[in-house]
This record gives C-alpha cells, sequence and structure tokens, in this order.
C-alpha cells in the first residue's frame, strides 16, 4: 500500500467503516510508515476535538455556511450581513444539520486529502508536506471556533471562547474577534470569558495598547473593572493617561474611580522604582 492510498482512507479506518481485509493493509502500512502514523494521529486528535462542539440547530447551520464563506475571505464581518437572508441550502448546510463536527471533520478530510495528493504528485519533502498539513488544520480549528462566536446562543459563543482559550490561536482575526466579544457582546458571562481569554494573549504589546484603547470606551462597571485589573497585573503603563482621566470623571461610577486612582498611583509607582 502506497502512502496516497493509505491517507484517503484513514478517515473511514478510524471511523471503523473498512473491511477487516482493509484494516489489516492499513495497520501494516501504519506498522512501517512513521509519515502515516502522524496523519492518523492529527486526524483522531481533530475528531475527537471537534465531537466536543455542540450540535446544531437549522439556524446554526446557516450561519455555518456564512461563516465559512467569510473566512475564506477572511471578512469575518460578513457573517453578521448574511443573518437574515434567505439563501439556498448548499451540501455543508446539508451536512451541518445532521452535526456541526460532522461537518467540520468532512472537511478536514478533504483538506487532507487535497494536501496529500498534491505533495505526492509534486514531490515535495515529507517535512513540507506536513507542515502544509499542520497550517491547515490550525486554520480549521480556527474557523470553527470563531464560527461559534457568532452564534445567538450565549452558550454557543462560550464554547467558542473556551475553545480558543485550549487552542491557544494568536491570528489578527482571532484578537479582533476577542475584543468585539469584550466591548460588544450583550451577554456580561461572554464578555467576562473573552477577558479572560485576552489575559493569556496580554504579554502582547499589541495587545495591551488596544486594551488600553478599550478601557477608553464606555463599558459595563464590572466589565470595566476587570479590564483595569488586568492592566495593572500586566505592568501596562501606557495605561495611566487613561486611568487618571477615569478617576476624575464626575459621571463614573464611584467604585471604578477608586480602582483607578489606585491603580494609577500603583503603575506610578512601579515606573519611579524602575528609575
Amino acid at each position: 500500500m502506497k502512502c496516497q492510498e493509505c491517507s484517503d482512507q484513514l478517515l473511514a479506518y478510524l471511523e471503523g467503516e473498512l473491511t477487516m481485509d482493509e484494516r489489516n493493509r492499513i495497520d501494516h502500512h501504519l506498522s512501517q510508515c512513521d509519515n502515516c502514523r502522524v496523519i492518523r494521529d492529527e486526524i483522531s486528535n481533530a475528531c475527537q476535538s471537534l465531537d466536543k462542539l455542540p450540535k446544531p440547530s437549522e439556524t446554526m447551520a446557516k450561519r455555518f455556511s456564512a461563516a465559512l464563506s467569510a473566512y475564506k475571505s477572511g471578512q469575518l464581518e460578513g457573517i453578521r450581513l448574511l443573518e437574515g437572508e434567505q439563501r439556498k441550502r448548499t451540501w455543508i448546510e446539508s451536512i451541518a444539520r445532521n452535526g456541526y463536527a460532522q461537518a467540520a471533520v468532512i472537511i478536514f478530510a478533504f483538506l487532507i486529502g487535497i494536501l496529500v495528493s498534491q505533495s505526492i504528485s509534486t514531490q515535495e519533502t515529507n517535512g513540507n508536506r506536513f507542515d502544509v498539513i499542520e497550517t491547515e488544520l490550525a486554520s480549521l480549528k480556527e474557523f470553527t471556533a470563531l464560527s461559534l462566536l457568532t452564534q445567538t446562543s450565549a452558550v454557543e459563543r462560550l464554547r467558542g471562547l473556551e475553545w480558543l482559550s485550549e487552542l491557544n490561536l494568536e491570528s489578527e482575526q482571532v484578537l479582533e474577534a476577542l475584543y468585539d466579544k469584550l466591548n460588544n457582546d450583550p451577554n456580561i458571562n461572554v464578555r467576562f470569558a473573552a477577558l479572560e481569554t485576552l489575559d493569556a494573549y496580554a504579554e502582547k504589546e499589541e495587545v495591551r495598547r488596544k486594551l488600553v484603547q478599550l478601557l477608553e470606551t464606555p463599558n459595563l462597571p464590572m466589565i470595566r473593572a476587570e479590564l483595569i485589573k488586568l492592566l495593572v497585573r500586566h505592568a501596562e503603563k501606557d495605561s495611566v493617561p487613561t486611568l487618571i482621566q477615569i478617576s476624575q470623571d464626575a459621571n463614573e461610577d464611584e467604585t471604578i474611580r477608586e480602582l483607578a486612582t489606585w491603580s494609577s498611583q500603583v503603575l506610578q509607582q512601579m515606573n519611579t522604582d524602575e528609575i
């Protein structure tokens, strides 16, 4: 058995859809081929992760298709524009009606098939081939998590945030989606979860800079308080002018004003100690 034939059948192999003879042939090949074992493990891990995702409603299926189109063009804003439209169901929507995870697994298998086929036909090195597969797998995981953030159910959006936290993705689209959830989501629990997820990225200067900008915009007092605490934990001294402004704002919540005063003093003291 050649690698391409093995790779083409790995998803069916993992789902127990092959005959005993076919399974034995693949088992024999896997026992001798490190590269195909890597592909098998990647597919197995992806299937296990995707199976944890929620089963969709028909509305979610439509949003899934919209998210896929928007993701391919790099414009997640297109998801919102497509929400109210009556669109003809595509093959991907039909699959999604029977299970969001199933649709994602099929897309993943399709990507793997194309990548392996292209790699063999162009005689790329094994190292390059698996680098490409890894990149495509990461893109699929990112798309899946981001599409959950567009759902009307707060529970589904929270699951999307949980997935992003576990995957530790750092693309611009992921960060923009997190900023949007923090600043605009109608559910306060989703906002808190977005902020908690962003905390893991706050070691990056550009993320802290964006969080300072968000601190300048009106927000719920509880969210603003947690955002201030995050900036203090990460010693973001550039937030001091904004904190002073908040502390002097007579229209601001008194608790937030006191927290902003204390935080600005702490950060200024840190700056003095460094000097």
